[in-house]
């Protein structure tokens, strides 16, 4: 329909877009021709991390990805949401399995259709301990150890139904 198309266009940069209505009546029927003006886009002109914590931010800047903004790309809505995953992804990865996306927020201050963002914590959790609950319950992996067969053959004690091969 025509307002998935000026939504999609609206998250897509497009905030200034307009959207007129041509009215065709013929007898009792109604035709309608909806005609949308993107005018011009959103775009981000820098993009910035600014956690208050160094060791989340030392993991965030050793990404083996790319950010996902870019500085003159549209000022995507789905694409700052792709970014929020990644980054959650990336920290859950290295032990900060609490770690949700919902913490992180974008701060987007814009002139002349310009876009500076930044992406930082939200405000709500800088004043209260969330932070620091997630930081303290940072999980390791301890020691693993990798057997081969013949070993395993010597430390284990094989069942009944284990097959043994030469």
């Amino acid at each position: 329909s025509w307002n998935n198309g000026f939504v999609d266009n609206f998250h897509k940069g497009y905030y200034d877009a307009e959207v007129s209505v041509i009215e065709k009546e013929k007898k009792r029927k109604v035709q309608l021709t909806y005609v949308l003006k993107g005018n011009e886009p959103y775009v981000i002109s820098r993009y910035g991390i600014s956690l208050p914590d160094d060791s989340v931010m030392s993991i965030i800047e050793q990404r083996d990805t790319a950010t996902i903004l870019k500085e003159g790309q549209l000022f995507d809505v789905s694409l700052m949401e792709q970014e929020r995953e990644s980054i959650t992804s990336k920290l859950r990865d290295r032990g900060y399995y609490n770690f949700q996306k919902e913490l992180l927020g974008f701060t987007a201050d814009s002139a002349n259709h310009k876009v500076d963002v930044v992406l930082s914590l939200q405000d709500r959790y800088l004043h209260s301990d969330s932070l620091q609950k997630i930081k303290k319950k940072k999980k390791t992996v301890g020691n693993i150890y990798i057997y081969n067969i013949a070993d395993a053959a010597n430390l284990l004690t094989l069942s009944s139904d284990t097959v043994v091969l030469d």
